[in-house]
């Protein structure tokens, strides 16, 4: 023990022999290999700095010139956040900003969608139409003048029976402006040719009068688009019909009475087509605008507001389905691209917001190509 106590008393000798083997130091007042570490450092920020310092300005520049300016910026950020502090508090505020921008962007594309190309609308027929003038998309616009343009007339006489019930006076100066502009939100104007005609808003048509349509101009409906998973599959499906006018698969739906709440009409038309009883007053709307519908014409079309209520598995076992009114039969049909291209008029487009409005729900298993054929990107789609 004395031993060990002897061989630890021994500082004044290391004390002078640590001195003695002190490295030499540089300017900074550090050893030459710290000072290289020192400099590496330095020097590694400085070309962090340029580097990610030019990228950010690129990103800039491509605000007011062509570029991708919201990948850009983004990018030098994460650059300089490698080793500035203030660099990474500007990459996290730049990534909650295109988060909250992607937010919008949905937000916006699903609840007011653009105008449909109108190939039903030029191209469809419905029963008892004439065949109609062709036209070419390029020549559709109202402003874009057509020589030669002159379509045949029609209009339904079952229409004429029903004037003053659901259908307006064959006499257009009878109409007044207010009826021309009406909408469930509100009333919107329409452009009218020289004649005092409304103008369909999907331009020509190579059919003038209403066809079967009742109204000048607008002629309102709502549709209700109720989806659910299947219970034994797991699958998502779509409440669907088959029309006792042309045999085609479609949405259940009709037209908005005088003064009736859209709600109310949804809820109607689905428990007069369908028999199931189902509440839409806290429904957000999926589509609201002009539908390309085969029985549009020049101076008639129709304009419908969808509603969509995805039920649980309970909800739609609890469902009543039978029958009615203008339908032929009614059951639920798995949503896929070949059961889409199957659907009547503008449909098959209101089941894919319905689907872009479902992605992320944790039962949903199919990928959106394998559901509806299409990738949806921000604010359009796009066909494999």
């Amino acid at each position: 023990m004395e031993r060990g106590i002897a061989t630890s008393t021994k500082p004044e000798n290391s004390s002078a022999e640590n001195t003695e083997n002190t490295e030499p130091t540089d300017k900074t007042g550090q050893p030459p290999s710290h000072f290289v570490v020192w400099l590496w450092i330095q020097a590694r920020r400085i070309v962090i700095f340029v580097i990610g310092s030019t990228v950010v300005l690129i990103g800039i520049a491509m605000i007011v010139l062509p570029g991708p300016a919201f990948i850009v910026i983004p990018l030098g950020l994460a650059i300089l956040a490698t080793e500035f502090l203030w660099a990474k508090k500007w990459l996290a505020y730049a990534q909650d900003h295109l988060k909250n921008l992607a937010t919008q962007i949905a937000k916006t594309s699903t609840l007011s969608p653009q105008p449909p190309a109108a190939k039903q609308s030029r191209r469809g027929t419905a029963p008892g139409y004439p065949r109609r003038q062709p036209v070419e998309e390029a020549d559709a616009d109202w402003s874009r003048p057509l020589p030669g343009y002159a379509p045949p007339e029609f209009t339904s006489p079952k229409v004429f029976q029903n004037a003053g019930v659901w259908a307006d006076p064959a006499d257009i100066t009878q109409v007044t402006r207010k009826l021309l502009t009406r909408t469930p939100s509100g009333d919107i104007p329409v452009s009218l040719d020289p004649h005092g005609f409304p103008l369909n808003p999907l331009g020509r048509t190579g059919l003038r009068g209403r066809g079967l349509l009742g109204k000048w101009g607008r002629n309102q409906a709502g549709d209700p688009l109720v989806t659910r998973f299947d219970p034994v599959t797991g699958r998502l499906q779509v409440l669907v019909i088959e029309r006792s006018d042309s045999g085609r698969l479609a949405l259940p739906g009709g037209m908005v009475d005088e003064g009736e709440a859209i709600t109310t009409t949804v809820s109607r038309e689905l428990a007069e087509e369908t028999g199931a009883h189902i509440r839409f007053e806290e429904t957000q709307i999926l589509f609201a605008g002009v539908v390309d519908d085969p029985r549009n014409t020049d101076h008639a079309w129709m304009e419908t507001t969808v509603l969509h209520q995805h039920l649980t598995a309970d909800q739609s076992q609890a469902l009543a389905l039978q029958a009615g009114d203008d339908a032929k039969s009614v059951h639920w049909m798995e949503i896929n691209p070949t059961n889409l291209a199957a659907l009547y008029a503008s449909h098959a487009d209101f089941v894919r917001l319905a689907v872009r409005k479902l992605q992320g729900h944790p039962q949903l298993k199919q990928t959106i190509p394998e559901l509806i054929g299409v990738k949806l990107v921000s604010s359009r789609t796009e066909r494999d």
